[in-house]
């Protein structure tokens, strides 16, 4: 795709942006001189890094990049310099890169939009639960979006994500059914695969797999199906597959999954939200 870019572009002036834990089908994102092998360039001119989120609160994000290095329970990834976390909106409080060394970072005030943050608490932003059952987790989803409702916001305001491919039609068919029992519209994107639909229609809630959520977001968004994410210990994947789940919402975001396996989402995640703004791991090994 950027070598097509390239060709249609007066010498080769693209800005390509990108972020490294969204890739979800692979475990790196391709490096530029795999991209541009075959072509007539020699490498970026300008790389610029963005230090201030200007989508997620605080809260989400430092949630969601514990969840997305397990580093609250297994790390499967990991900045292994000082400058890459200064350089995604870090400060690194005490200890050194190095094996079995106690790190503490802090993700800064000033690094984050604080609209949200200054105004609800962090359990009030980041909520988490695990259910019995399947009936149990898509019921209560439908009265968190009420609920939202109520509260103010509009139905367009608010992103249902289910990150179990599996079972992703039947979630989004039955979510869309209790909706419409509330007299609630809902736009399921995922109900026509063979049209492309607006993301956000005004007055719908949005329905959405987490392939086709990717670069969308939302002020609420409600995360479902998590327990599909945890096999014996998440894999890159689907860690990757949490992170962008949780960074869609631009205020409020809900995780929920069935059994076992969405409770120790729960615990990861309730870890991970109880020390922000920081995150705290001993570094591991190669």
């Amino acid at each position: 795709f950027i070598k097509l870019c390239l060709k249609i572009c007066n010498n080769g002036r693209i800005v390509w942006a990108y972020d490294e834990l969204q890739t979800i089908f692979q475990a790196k994102t391709p490096g530029i001189d795999s991209v541009l092998e075959g072509t007539p360039y020699k490498g970026l001119e300008e790389d610029i890094i963005l230090y201030k989120c200007y989508r997620n609160p605080r809260e989400v994000l430092v949630t969601a990049h514990a969840i997305g290095f397990g580093i609250y329970g297994n790390i499967v990834q990991m900045l292994d310099e000082k400058d890459y976390w200064q350089d995604i909106g870090y400060k690194i409080v005490r200890g050194e890169f190095k094996e079995n060394e106690q790190v503490v970072i802090e993700r800064p005030k000033e690094n984050s939009l604080e609209t949200i943050s200054n105004h609800f608490k962090k359990e009030e932003i980041v909520k988490v639960n695990s259910y019995k059952d399947y009936a149990g987790e898509v019921t209560q989803c439908v009265r968190n979006i009420l609920d939202d409702i109520n509260q103010g916001l509009l139905p367009d305001d608010i992103l249902v994500v289910v990150v179990d491919d599996r079972n992703a039609k039947k979630y989004l068919t039955d979510i869309q059914m209790l909706l419409a029992r509330a007299k609630i519209k809902s736009n399921n994107i995922h109900a026509d695969k063979f049209s492309i639909k607006d993301f956000a229609i005004d007055g719908h809630v949005t329905l959405s797999t987490i392939h086709k959520a990717k670069g969308n977001e939302a002020y609420s968004v409600h995360v479902v199906g998590t327990d599909s994410l945890y096999s014996l210990e998440p894999t890159i994947r689907e860690r990757n597959l949490m992170f962008t789940a949780i960074t869609r919402t631009k205020g409020w975001v809900s995780i929920s999954g069935i059994g076992s396996a969405a409770l120790k989402w729960e615990t990861e995640i309730k870890k991970a939200l109880e020390k922000v703004p920081n995150i705290e791991f001993k570094y591991p090994s190669k």
